[in-house]
């Protein structure tokens, strides 16, 4: 490859890319893994990818809260319209672990969306509603593992080397 030093920034910069479309699909995996997130993660906000002019490739997730309501909750909760009184609303952010009570939720409806909210004071009103972690906190927590940064790099040389290959046989 040094022979050819034209070919170098796009081979990289095709090796990057590979490499990043395969990381995007490693995080989602990871983080429906380890979250009791009921949904799809999106696609990064913002992916810069790399050319032979940049040899840089940017994944950025959007830093939006997400509901409560999109974790895991005790089953029951949505089925009923209302939480019989004294029944407390219970639910998991993390797959490990069990269902954790919040004091004072109940499930809300608004439109055809249901949420998860809770009286700040015992008064009715006013309420506000929960959140747990934002995609981009999720995406950045199994960003931080080693076994993602190990993914990274093993992915990345073989993708550098495949392309390599392929600009050998040209």
């Amino acid at each position: 490859l040094a022979s050819m030093e034209k070919r170098a920034p796009i081979v990289m910069a095709n090796a990057l890319n590979a490499t990043q479309t395969a990381l995007k699909k490693h995080l989602a995996q990871h983080v429906k893994a380890t979250n009791a997130y009921k949904k799809k993660i999106k696609n990064p906000e913002k992916e810069l990818r790399a050319s032979y002019k940049n040899l840089r490739a940017t994944l950025i997730y959007e830093r939006n809260d997400v509901g409560l309501n999109d974790f895991e909750v005790a089953s029951g909760a949505f089925g009923s319209p209302r939480n019989t009184p004294g029944e407390k609303l219970s639910t998991k952010v993390r797959s490990e672990g069990a269902l954790k009570p919040v004091s004072r939720a109940f499930v809300m409806r608004t439109g055809s969306k249901k949420i998860i909210v809770r009286r700040d004071t015992s008064a009715r009103f006013p309420i506000s509603r929960l959140f747990g972690p934002s995609e981009h906190n999720m995406v950045n927590h199994v960003w931080k593992e080693e076994s993602t940064q190990e993914f990274t790099r093993k992915t990345l040389a073989e993708k550098l080397e495949e392309q390599i290959n392929v600009v050998m046989l040209r």
